[in-house]
């Protein structure tokens, strides 16, 4: 009873807005029954267009935190047992494939889908590939799929992606794929028409015909793309690993309890931590956030009613502000007196220092959010999750807005 409890909640949050809340700026892993984690990362050759493929093999009596890896052209992790403190209880382990003497394939472009199907699946998922392409440390935008990533791609069952601009490519490798037995998950067409546009808050850096009349306006300007980034809210990850479920429970029917059970206990910790968020920000002080970086957190923003000025949008090619942005994001600071500027995890901070020392006080902390643009091997194996990502994330929102 209470695990359906707190499915009806998430189901309801999903469907139930907060009062208040309009943000002026909204915005191979091989699972054997005796696993061996087998850490591989890829490090191409640009000029010669070859790939070194090495991998390192730790059985399952290994230290899963080792630094010892080598470089490769995916990673292929085993599950690994769970690290998190959220979770409230281990997931169940599957024990059948699809097809008789085959292994379930499973193909995730980016680390927050591959983290979640290792969780629906199960720490003891026996009969499972599960393969993450994204290379170590290279950002999600930056990423493009080697041949042997076309290969396992095309030869898999379950090939999960984005759907935005930065892997327009896996619609086109999609359209070409003769196995009639891949079925592909987009996440941006799961999220439908709860899809939010890119937006150019006050002070962006945009084409220079905005420029003037967004800042005399006070108005956001919409781009004309889709914000990709829609794994950065919770809310959206309920309709995403509901529907990677039932995907799975489709082409796994001996394990749909489980995966279904598994997926219960996922939702309970989402929950748990949608709550935390909603009581910090309610009980906040500071409701604005300014990022001297690229902004990528609009989905979250939006489901918690948090205001945003920022640099460039999260999706922008853009490096480098002009002194009329960094100007207006200065004054900013001033007048909210915010003693806070916030980046993303891969960002050089140097906007957000400038824009620092062009403020009066000169003294505000510099806060990193993560994006999981770029997740690497190393953090990994030292046992990152999505959801440890978010609860993190929350807990540098706290240092801003108390």
């Amino acid at each position: 009873m209470k695990k359906l409890a707190v499915l009806a909640l998430a189901l309801l949050l999903l469907i139930t807005p907060i009062s208040g809340c309009a943000p002026e700026n909204s915005a191979e892993v091989v699972t054997e029954t005796d696993p061996e984690l087998l850490i591989t990362n890829l490090e191409s050759d640009a000029q010669e267009a070859t790939t070194d493929v090495a991998a390192l093999d730790l059985d399952s009596d290994s230290n899963p935190n080792s630094d010892s890896y080598s470089d490769s052209e995916s990673i292929t992790v085993a599950t690994p047992g769970e690290t998190a403190s959220q979770f409230s209880s281990e997931p169940q382990p599957t024990s059948s494939s699809t097809r008789e003497g085959e292994k379930l394939s499973i193909v995730c472009t980016a680390f927050p889908q591959f983290d979640w199907v290792r969780h629906i699946l199960g720490a003891g998922a026996g009969n499972v590939t599960l393969t993450l392409l994204q290379r170590d440390g290279i950002d999600f935008h930056s990423y493009q799929p080697s041949n042997d990533d076309i290969v396992k791609i095309a030869n898999c069952d379950l090939f999960i992606y984005g759907g935005g601009r930065s892997d327009g490519w896996a619609e086109e490798i999609l359209q070409q794929v003769m196995n009639p037995r891949t079925v592909g998950i987009s996440l941006m067409d799961l999220q439908g028409d709860a899809l939010l546009f890119e937006r150019y808050s006050d002070g962006m850096e945009m084409d220079d015909q905005f420029v003037n009349s967004n800042i005399e306006q006070n108005q956001p300007q919409s781009t004309n793309e889709f914000d990709e980034h829609v794994w950065l809210s919770l809310r959206n990850v309920f309709v995403f690993t509901s529907a990677i479920t039932e995907t799975l429970s489709t082409m796994d029917p001996e394990n749909d309890i489980v995966y279904g059970n598994n997926l219960i206990d996922y939702l309970e910790s989402m929950v748990l931590l949608d709550v935390k968020y909603m009581e910090a920000i309610e009980a906040a002080n500071v409701k604005t956030i300014l990022f001297g970086d690229h902004f990528p957190f609009g989905y979250l923003f939006n489901d918690y009613g948090l205001s945003y000025y920022a640099a460039f949008p999260g999706c922008s090619t853009e490096a480098e502000a002009d002194s009329q942005i960094l100007v207006f994001l200065s004054e900013k600071v001033d007048e909210l007196s915010l003693k806070n500027v916030f980046v993303t995890e891969n960002s050089d901070q140097s906007i957000a220092r400038t824009i620092i020392d062009n403020s009066k006080a000169k003294n505000q902390e510099i806060l990193v959010m993560n994006s999981m643009h770029s997740v690497t091997a190393e953090e990994m194996r030292n046992g990152i999750t999505y959801l440890s990502v978010m609860e993190e994330n929350l807990n540098v929102l706290k240092e801003a807005i108390k």
